[in-house]
């Protein structure tokens, strides 16, 4: 027997199955999604099993070094989706199913060097000072070429080694094996103790005589023995607002959706309508079936809320998201692989749970971009969702207050069914929009990033000792440093683009990179000291009104949720009143529920429409109508503060009628007339090189290429990519619009092995 592997080596010239012996002793254990140790050129590398085929000519093949699963890891479900998405998305199958693993079950590789003599040079004989074997990564990046010499020279070798991350937690656990009376009292108070509860964590016995119970093991009355137990992944929030009865709109939504259909859902209601309910409702029903289910939301920052929510009602239930560490999604993974939980709640990558049987799959904010991921492979987990409800013949639910326009048109063209909530479950009333020219403030004289509206309701709603919650969709203090003298703005050397200011750090930062540096008093370009910080960010805004507030406050963004659970925690501290003011970027924006938050404020509103993305429209009236519904959930009515320079813009205007189909129809109408999706399909060509001149000449073979095959295909470029620069690579980009979607760009793109290219079905920027 052979086996058909995919290694662990991304490469475009291994991106393919390689053929193994299957040696005698493995035959009957490995399957199809197992995970193999196979040899690959000098080192043994982790591999997939794709497929089993009967023996060929084995003249030159190796054999499987080592079985890891005797269970495998993929299912066959699994392993058809993880080729769809390669294919789709012209990405490396591996890359695709490590991506639906947790990392734990991946490999780390090691490379230590080992001294064969003393013939070696003083630029690597400096290393072996204090032993005969070295780590690879202790060598300086100049001593590379040296190395590389001695290795041909054989003065040194290579040893690859390999290590599993799949750590299983293990405790202590103590059980009674026998009673009796005994004259010993401390051993007969643990006796006593366990003939109650049979079996315990030795910790519960912390609080006993430690000698007593080792002589009780000794004389066999009790047994001491390791056992596999989950780490618990906490949730801070432990109480969640639910809806107990459905009204009238809710019942008709629950009832319309059939879990014997694999039919796709759109349920569109105002923020507060209820929509959640309806989810747990279904998903009940479908545990009732013996079924499981998949609820995605888009954000960490909703995880813990909307944990709180389906745990008080669902207590085996799986959470997944980005802020766990890679032991805790192992054992959340293993609870939902050992089918211990029908249930889970998480981001983007829950869609690769390894459930059995799903009954429903359900998207909440559908319309947020956070479930395409923007790096390889650049799956939507929309996408993937649709696929797995066809496999399992269930329902698709997605659900949005601001669906995507590519939802809603779907919906009013019956390719979904469109259920709408359009009141509030508990009959509070929608807020009262203010749209504030920032124009008119400044002609007004008033310099404030507060306009004299926002400012005058932030005052009377932290006097009555309410809530308030401020967003700028802008991280940092300010968005860069510019020189008055030159009107230079100072870039990262990497990349095509300004730094940001964080005045907490003092710190210059690229937020695509990563690069850092002191912040400048001096233009690097002309040398003059007239530098200034323009723009404004969340960290500016938190100061700003401590200062003129005097009160207390929590910034919610990437820089201060990078401790591991303090998304949760920031959400708890609030909903206590730990701090009257929430001033965050987008992700405030969405799902939270507070009862005391009664004004929200959104500076810069007009931000996202400078972005090169043909959805900014689309993306601003979604972001200020989603933080809007954040405003007066309860029993008192709430106020939304709008301040922009482009109040006329139709999709801030019409946030005041706090009704979507009004802006929905001034945006399709313009998607139409621009020939844009719905109405055609966008794909996007990157090529990335050292070389300008190369990147841009493989564009135009590119381009020529796909004109030849798909004539009918609008080719637009190429040209230099929105940022031209990353991580010093060049990109240049071609844009595809085609009426059609199936066109095969994996098979056009795969014979070009030097460069890197990457496809991209839904591009952000154009």
């Amino acid at each position: 027997m052979n086996a058909l592997v995919i290694v662990d080596v991304k490469a475009k010239q291994v991106n393919k199955p390689y053929t193994y012996i299957v040696p005698k002793e493995f035959e009957g254990i490995i399957e199809r999604g197992s995970r193999v140790l196979v040899p690959f050129g000098p080192r043994n590398v982790l591999g997939f099993v794709m497929d089993l085929i009967d023996e060929v000519n084995n003249e030159g093949l190796k054999e499987i070094k080592e079985v890891l699963d005797l269970v495998p890891v993929l299912s066959m479900e699994m392993l058809d989706l993880a080729r769809k998405i390669a294919h789709r998305t012209s990405s490396f199958l591996i890359t695709v199913l490590k991506t639906m693993i947790p990392n734990a079950l991946s490999i780390s590789y090691k490379k230590t060097i080992r001294k064969l003599n003393d013939n070696l040079s003083s630029e690597i004989s400096k290393y072996f000072t204090n032993s005969d074997e070295i780590d690879m990564d202790s060598i300086a990046q100049e001593d590379l070429n040296s190395l590389k010499y001695e290795i041909r020279l054989k003065n040194v070798e290579v040893i690859y080694d390999y290590e599993r991350k799949d750590k299983i937690k293990e405790d202590s656990f103590v059980k009674l094996v026998k009673y009796a009376f005994l004259k010993e009292s401390k051993q007969q108070e643990i006796l006593d103790y366990l003939l109650e509860k049979k079996e315990v964590n030795k910790k519960e016995l912390n609080e006993f005589s430690q000698s007593s119970l080792k002589t009780l093991e000794k004389n066999g009355f009790v047994e001491i023995y390791k056992k596999e137990v989950y780490r618990e992944v906490k949730n801070q929030i432990d109480r969640a607002n639910v809806v107990e009865n459905l009204n009238d709109e809710q019942t008709k939504a629950y009832n319309s959706i059939d879990l014997y259909d694999k039919k796709t859902y759109l349920l569109y209601g105002v923020t507060g309508s209820g929509k959640t309910e309806v989810y747990i409702r279904l998903i009940l029903d479908c545990l009732e079936m013996g079924k499981s289910a998949i609820f995605l939301v888009p954000e960490i920052s909703l995880t813990p809320q909307m944990a709180a929510r389906v745990k008080m009602r669902i207590k085996d239930c799986a959470i997944f998201h980005s802020a766990m560490n890679d032991n805790e999604r192992y054992d959340e993974w293993r609870k939902i692989y050992r089918g211990e939980v029908k249930v889970v709640v998480g981001a983007r990558s829950a869609i690769f749970s390894p459930l059995k049987d799903i009954g429903i799959i359900i998207i909440d904010e559908e319309h947020e971009h956070t479930y395409k991921q923007d790096s390889n492979p650049r799956y939507n987990a929309k996408d993937v969702a649709r696929m797995r409800a066809d496999y399992h013949n269930c329902p698709l639910v997605l659900g949005s207050a601001t669906p995507s326009i590519d939802s809603f048109y779907k919906a009013k063209n019956g390719e979904y069914e469109l259920l709408t909530l359009k009141y509030r479950a508990n009959n509070s009333v929608l807020p009262n929009m203010h749209i504030i020219n920032m124009s008119n403030e400044i002609a007004l004289g008033n310099r404030s990033m507060f306009s004299n509206t926002l400012s005058n309701l932030i005052s009377d709603r932290l006097e009555k000792n309410e809530q308030v919650m401020l967003l700028i969709n802008k991280r940092g203090y300010s968005s860069f440093i510019m020189c008055r003298s030159c009107g230079e703005a100072v870039k990262c050397p990497n990349c095509d683009i300004t730094l940001t200011y964080h005045k907490t750090t003092d710190k210059l930062v690229c937020h695509y990179c990563g690069y850092k540096m002191d912040k400048v008093t001096e233009c690097p370009s002309c040398h003059s000291n007239m530098v200034k910080e323009i723009g404004i960010g969340s960290e500016q805004v938190e100061e700003q009104v401590k200062k003129k507030f005097n009160t207390t406050v929590i910034r919610m963004d990437s820089d201060t949720t990078t401790k591991k659970g303090s998304h949760a925690q920031m959400i708890k501290d609030f909903m206590d009143e730990k701090a009257s003011v929430l001033v965050g970027t987008q992700m405030i924006s969405k799902g939270l529920d507070f009862d005391k938050v009664t004004l929200v404020g959104i500076l810069l509103a007009d931000i996202t429409l400078k972005m090169p993305d043909y959805r900014n429209s689309e993306r601003t009236y979604d972001l200020i109508m989603q933080v809007a519904g954040r405003a007066g959930r309860r029993d008192i009515k709430g106020d939304v503060v709008v301040q922009s320079y482009n109040t006329n813009h139709y999709s801030i205007d019409t946030t005041k009628y706090n009704n979507y189909e009004v802006f929905y129809d001034k945006e399709i109408k313009y998607r139409e007339l621009s020939s844009l999706p719905p109405f055609i399909n966008l794909s996007q060509i990157v090529i990335e090189h050292d070389d300008y001149k190369k990147a841009y000449e493989y564009g135009q073979i590119i381009k020529n290429k796909i004109k030849q095959i798909y004539p009918l295909a609008l080719v637009v470029g190429p040209a230099s990519a929105n940022i031209a620069r990353v991580n010093n690579k060049f990109r240049v980009q071609l844009t595809i619009k085609n009426k059609s979607d199936n066109y095969d760009l994996f098979k056009i793109l795969e014979e070009y092995q030097d460069i890197n290219i990457y496809v991209d079905h839904d591009p952000t920027l154009i």
